[in-house]
Formats: structure tokens, sequence, C-alpha cells
């Protein structure tokens, strides 16, 4: 893998992403999509991916062309967020997706471990391609971390081990609230 330790070679460009995320934190909870906007980033967004092959990996410190790696993240984000806001008004989804939101780090974490033995399986098994298999292992590779993370929440020590700490005191009645 190429990098620095603790990937600090992509800390100026994660910074300035988590930066902007600070930055526009109040108009993402407060997400109001407008129609021509919608059409607007859609377009914008096809013809990008469409047209060039750039993208964006910054596992692999791939970062392609900036105006349009930049340009697709933002597209993206837009309509992801218009995406989350049309979901939110559903609550049963809304609160699937809260709960998967929850779960995130531990999805971030164990994922690939379901997911890929998951889509190895169902290779074997079927015959199918690895592309199939994949999407297949999807699900197994966010349900697989959500029990986990059940397990966790039940078991006092794995919940100190991995659990933010602050939640585990107040769980635990060890401290109820620091104050400020």
């Amino acid at each position: 893998m190429p990098g620095l330790p603790w990937s600090i070679d992509i800390a100026p460009i994660t910074l300035a992403f988590f930066l902007a995320g600070l930055y526009f934190r109040a108009e993402c909870f407060d997400f109001h999509p407008t129609p021509l906007l919608v059409v607007l980033a859609t377009g914008i967004f096809a013809v990008c991916h469409s047209v060039f092959s750039e993208y964006m990996d910054l596992n692999l410190r791939h970062y392609g062309q900036a105006l349009v790696s930049t340009l697709q993240a933002a597209t993206g984000i837009y309509l992801t967020l218009t995406i989350a806001s049309t979901l939110k008004k559903l609550p049963t989804v809304a609160n699937i997706l809260a709960f998967v939101g929850r779960g995130s780090l531990f999805i971030l974490i164990f994922h690939f471990f379901f997911q890929n033995k998951t889509a190895r399986m169902f290779e074997n098994l079927t015959g199918v391609s690895r592309q199939a298999s994949y999407l297949v292992a999807f699900l197994p590779g966010v349900v697989g971390p959500l029990f986990i993370m059940e397990i966790v929440k039940r078991v006092p020590w794995l919940a100190l081990l991995l659990l933010p700490n602050r939640k585990n005191r107040a769980r635990n009645g060890e401290v109820q609230e620091i104050a400020a």
C-alpha cells in the first residue's frame, strides 16, 4: 500500500473535506433540495462520469484530474443529500437508515470480512461473475457488522473496549454527565 504511516500523506485532502463538512454542517442538517439544482447536479454528474474517466480513490492515493474529480464529488454529495432528504420523510426507512448510521463504524471495520467471505462462497457455489457475487454480498457486509455491534452493546467488557467512552460510562452509571 502506498502512503506514509497513519495515512499522513492524505491528511491535507481529507482535512479539506472534513473542514468543508464542518462548514456546511448546518446546511446539511437543514437540507431542502431545489428541483433545478437536482436536475443540474444530475446532468453534471452524468456528463462527468460518462465523458471523463476520472475517479477519486484516496485509499490508493489517486485523486484524478482535480476539477473533474471535485465536481463529481460535489454533485454526488448534492444528489446523496437529495436522496437522504427524501428518504427521511418515510419513518420506517428513516429508522432503518438511522440504525445503520449508528453502526457505521462497525460496518467500516468489519464489512470486508463478511462481504469477502459471502462473495467468494456465492461465486464458488453459483459460478456467477465476481461483480454479481459482490452485489449479493452487500447485505451481509452491512448486516454482519450490525450484528456484531448488537453483541458488543450487550457484553460490558466488549462495550468498554469498542464503544465510545462517554456512552459506556453513562450506561454503567459511573459518570452521568461531565460538567462543562
